[in-house]
């Protein structure tokens, strides 16, 4: 049995990032009710594959799919094209961009800098950028 503050050490999660989880519904609540409520080893093994997502890079919003394919008895499978790690790309020193891995090329983002620059430039004269 665990206490939330005790998950919460052991997982490196807040207490109020695992109330989150509960109240999304990638973790259950825990046994009981108020202050004799308790966490059990499920409960910490769930959070530990989360953390191992997360770590990763996969979204939350996948995450709790991949657990929805564990409750009907489907094996998690963690593919390296689960992954969203997410590249950044620095326009100036206001402002840079992320995003996910091998989308953008250079010309790419050379574009959008491109576009982004004169967008600030419109707002900063109050004029409109011709499309």
């Amino acid at each position: 049995m665990y206490s939330i503050d005790l998950l919460s050490k052991l997982t490196g999660f807040s207490k109020r990032t695992i109330r989150y989880y509960i109240e999304i519904g990638l973790l259950e609540p825990p046994v009981g009710a108020c202050r004799g409520s308790y966490y059990t080893e499920q409960h910490l093994s769930k959070l530990q594959a989360i953390k191992l997502w997360t770590n990763n890079g996969v979204p939350v919003t996948q995450i709790k799919l991949l657990m929805e394919d564990n409750k009907n008895n489907h094996p998690i499978k963690h593919e390296t094209n689960m992954t969203c790690k997410f590249e950044r790309y620095k326009l100036d020193d206001n402002i840079e961009i992320n995003f996910r891995n091998n989308v953008l090329d250079e010309k790419d983002l050379l574009e959008i800098s491109n576009f982004i620059k004169k967008l600030i430039e419109s707002k900063l004269s109050n004029s409109r950028i011709n499309f």
